[in-house]
C-alpha cells in the first residue's frame, strides 16, 4: 500500500521529511476536479481569476497549464534528485530496480509504524474502527499543516495560494533540484532556443537580453520577447547553480505583442547578486528560452 509520506507531505505543504513521516495514513486517492471536489474548478478559478471577473479566461489558463509543466518537472527532478545514483539526467535499469525496492522497503516499514502507532487492540492488524479513527487524525493534521502553510506563503493575504504565490513557491524547489541533479536554468528538459519554442508553439519568439543604458558601469539587462497570441509568462533569474535569484514576473498573463522587462541586478530580497554569470529565463507555452548574463560591475 502506497501512502501519503515525506515526499508527498513536502511537496503539498512545505514540511520536513521527519514531521511528515510523524503522522503516517494511506493515501486516498483525490476526487476529480468538478466531481464533490470544493478545490476543483471553484478553486481553480479562485487560484487562477487574476481579474476576478468570475471565469478563467485564455490567458489565465495558460498559467494553469503552466503550474501543470512545473509540477511534472519537479516530480521528475525530485525522483533524479532520490535515485539517479550516476547523475546522467536519467534512470538506467539498476536505478530503476533501485528505486522500487526501495519503496517496497519504505512502505513496508512506514505500513509497520501505521499499524504500531494505530492498533489499539493490539490484534496486529488495522480494523474498519482503528483505520477510521486514523483517518480522522491524519486528516486533521494535514488541514492544520495546510493552513500553516498558506499563511506563511499567503501574500496578499486572501487566504489561499493563488497561481502567482504557488509559482514562486515551485520555482524555489525547482531551482534547488536543477543544482542537485544536474538540469541547470541553461539546459533542463524543456529548455529549448527561442526559435525552436516558436517552430513549436506559435507563440513565443524573439527572446533577447541586452545590456540597460546607462553613462557608466553595469546597470541591468532588458528583456525582451514577443507573443504571437495571449500567454502566461514566467520571466526568471537563475545563477550558475541553477538556484532563483530573481523572479521578474511569475505566470503572468501577457496580451500578444513585443514585451520587455528589466533586471537590475538584484535578487527577490533587493540586495545587489554578486558578480559572476546568470540565465535569464522566459517560459510561456510549456517551453522556456534561456540566455546567459554576465553581472560585472
Amino acid at each position: 500500500m502506497r501512502f501519503l509520506k515525506g515526499c508527498l507531505l513536502a511537496a503539498l505543504l512545505g514540511l520536513p521529511v521527519a514531521a511528515a513521516a510523524s503522522e503516517v495514513a494511506p493515501r486516498e486517492p483525490a476526487p476529480a476536479p468538478g466531481a464533490g471536489d470544493p478545490a476543483g474548478k471553484a478553486g481553480s478559478v479562485r487560484r487562477f481569476d487574476f481579474n476576478r471577473n468570475g471565469v478563467i479566461d485564455p490567458l489565465e489558463r495558460e498559467a494553469v497549464r503552466q503550474e501543470l509543466a512545473t509540477k511534472r518537472e519537479l516530480y521528475d527532478l525530485r525522483i533524479l534528485a532520490k535515485y539517479d545514483a550516476n547523475r546522467d539526467g536519467r534512470l538506467d535499469d539498476a536505478e530503476t530496480r533501485a528505486m522500487r525496492d526501495q519503496r517496497a522497503k519504505e512502505d513496508a516499514a512506514l505500513q509497520a509504524q501505521m499499524v504500531a502507532r494505530n492498533d489499539t487492540n493490539g490484534d496486529g492488524t488495522l480494523d474498519a474502527a482503528e483505520t477510521a479513527a486514523m483517518r480522522a487524525r491524519h486528516r486533521e493534521f494535514v488541514t492544520r499543516m495546510r493552513a500553516a502553510f498558506v499563511k506563511r506563503h499567503d501574500t496578499n493575504g486572501d487566504g489561499i495560494l493563488d497561481g502567482r504565490e504557488q509559482a514562486l513557491i515551485d520555482q524555489n524547489e525547482l531551482g534547488a533540484l536543477r543544482a542537485v541533479t544536474g538540469r541547470g536554468a541553461g539546459g533542463p528538459t524543456k529548455s529549448v532556443a527561442s526559435g525552436d519554442v516558436a517552430g513549436r508553439t506559435g507563440g513565443l519568439s524573439g527572446v533577447e537580453v541586452t545590456p540597460a543604458g546607462g553613462p557608466t558601469g553595469w546597470h541591468g539587462v532588458d528583456v525582451r520577447f514577443s507573443l504571437g497570441r495571449p500567454a502566461a509568462v514566467a520571466v526568471r533569474v537563475f545563477d550558475a547553480g541553477g538556484r532563483l535569484v530573481r523572479s521578474l514576473v511569475a505566470n503572468e498573463p501577457f496580451e500578444a505583442g513585443a514585451r520587455a522587462l528589466r533586471w537590475d541586478g538584484r535578487n527577490d530580497g533587493g540586495r545587489a547578486v554578486a558578480n559572476g554569470l546568470y540565465f535569464v529565463t522566459v517560459e510561456a507555452f510549456g517551453g522556456r528560452a534561456s540566455r546567459k548574463v554576465t553581472v560585472l560591475r
